[in-house]
């Protein structure tokens, strides 16, 4: 009797990848995934000072800001987030001790959970784009005393 095998062998489509990207114009590495075209930002070289989320890496159109991306980054002073990005994903900017100002451009329609948490924000602008602010966004942020909340947003967490 002859047993005969036969191996199959499937190959998936890649749906997303990592890489790196050195903007020219700043310097700054870009630590971003892409996935249907678009990337999602998971941190850079940049871990002080002012920062602008760019709105393309590598000829990729930034779509969100990935979760932890930027946790523990006491030396950020202020985030600009360009026009484009659809989301500020969990705990983005979680326990930037530093960050006192945060500007989100229009197009931003979700805000995770404990986004900007135990930041020292002091001042927010949040775009009329917005839907959802995820529970405990803005936990702890003592020294923000008020912050507008878009028309628009429909869905706003506790704290």
């Amino acid at each position: 009797m002859k047993i005969i095998a036969r191996v199959c062998i499937f190959v998936l489509p890649l749906l997303a990848w990592a890489d790196s990207w050195t903007d020219p114009s700043t310097g700054i590495v870009w630590d971003y995934t892409v996935k249907d075209g678009f990337a999602r930002i998971n941190g850079c070289s940049c871990k002080t000072g002012e920062l602008v989320i760019p709105a393309e890496v590598d000829s990729h159109p930034v779509s969100s800001i990935g979760r932890f991306a930027f946790e523990n980054c006491d030396g950020l002073t202020s985030v600009t987030i360009s026009e484009g990005v659809t989301s500020i994903e969990n705990n983005a900017f979680y326990v930037c001790s530093g960050l006192r100002s945060v500007t989100i451009h229009e197009g931003v329609t979700n805000i995770g959970y404990q986004a900007f948490a135990y930041s020292s924000l002091v001042s927010v602008v949040l775009p009329s784009s917005l839907v959802s602010i995820g529970d405990w966004a803005f936990e702890s942020c003592e020294k923000l005393v008020a912050v507008e909340i878009p028309c628009g947003t429909t869905d706003i967490g506790r704290d």
